[in-house]
């Protein structure tokens, strides 16, 4: 209801609005990239008890459940119309996102480790810190919604791109976004010439170049495209470098043909999808406001943290002390990918 006090905060929050004629908490969200809005989701929220899995420090597991809030969606347009999924888990900063739910609750820390495997789809999500040696951190910028990272240059083959010291600069109005809940990637338009560009100057001579659908720059190899495709290199501030592979940035329908899958964004935003960053470890910490990663084989397990965790529950009913050793929640992602394997 609207006078219930997860309403009031939900409403504080920007993450819903009370519908005064059925008095209750609802939500009217869209989706998209940039101005191009390509779906919408309307309804209203309800709490329900979930029962979650949790593996302690002592490698044994336990049944707990929890009380959380979910959206649930009566009218949809769009894309999300014809999406072969059940609902969508929110693993954002904002305080109703399910990882921020299931951490306030005290039923695990402030950090989630995700690997999302590409070529049989799938992974995992541990709520906790992986400790895997070769992880590598940059700092997460104060962005209530997402996760923005201060991306400086990008590189083709070592090369770093000739573009003005502006691009990218969080100062100069541009953002970038590292977003699992995008499949593709969408670089800043004033980058994106360069970076094709550098990428087409680079391929094997023995790639034929021909054009896709919607004037996409496309390829044919005649080897692997590992040894056709050059490599690419983000540069984050601190020195942090994220390597990409040629799956990175190709998608193929055939296994023939490949084409470069990153999109312009018409705005001053970069978001960094799927396609970047499967087959990564990454490490959310709001904790610390880092975000980390390193290249990882997500069919192998994760080395997490198992440090205790107390936290105090509010709700409008109960309020309550719960004390554990490390609540580590794991799940399998079914993921589908259409990137080149």
């Amino acid at each position: 209801m609207c006078s219930d006090n997860r309403c009031k905060e939900i409403v504080h929050d920007r993450s819903g609005v009370c519908n005064t004629s059925s008095n209750s908490c609802g939500y009217n969200m869209t989706y998209g990239t940039g101005s191009d809005v390509l779906a919408t989701a309307a309804g209203y929220f309800l709490s329900d008890m979930v029962y979650l899995e949790i593996l302690n420090g002592s490698q044994q597991t336990s049944s707990f459940s929890a009380p959380i809030i979910f959206g649930c969606t009566d009218l949809r347009t769009g894309d999300l119309t014809h999406e072969a999924f059940d609902g969508i888990l929110g693993f954002g900063p904002l305080p109703i996102s399910f990882s921020s739910q299931v951490y306030s609750l005290g039923l695990s820390p402030r950090v989630f480790s995700l690997c999302m495997e590409r070529s049989h789809g799938g992974g995992i999500l541990v709520f906790g810190k992986a400790l895997e040696l070769g992880l590598v951190y940059t700092p997460l910028l104060r962005d209530q919604d997402y996760y923005e990272l201060n991306l400086e240059s990008i590189s083709v083959n070592g090369k770093k791109l000739g573009l003005d010291p502006s691009v990218f600069t969080p100062s100069a109005g541009y953002q970038t976004f590292a977003d699992s809940g995008t499949s593709l990637a969408f670089l800043a338009s004033e980058a994106y010439d360069q970076f094709v560009s550098a990428i087409a100057a680079a391929v094997s001579p023995s790639a034929n170049p021909t054009l896709g659908s919607r004037d996409q720059h496309c390829f044919v190899p005649s080897s692997s495209i590992d040894s056709s495709f050059p490599h690419v290199t983000l540069h984050f501030v601190g020195g942090a470098a994220m390597q990409l592979k040629p799956a990175n940035y190709l998608r193929s329908r055939d296994n023939s043909i490949y084409c470069i899958a990153w999109q312009k964004n018409g705005q001053r935003v970069t978001i960094l999808g799927d396609i970047v960053l499967s087959d990564k470890l990454l490490v959310h910490d709001i904790e610390n406001m880092v975000l980390g990663w390193m290249d990882y084989n997500c069919s192998r397990p994760i080395h997490v943290t198992t440090t205790p965790e107390k936290k105090k529950v509010n709700s409008a009913d109960a309020s309550q002390k719960i004390s554990m050793p490390i609540a580590i929640v794991i799940l399998i992602i079914l993921v589908s990918f259409s990137t080149p394997s």
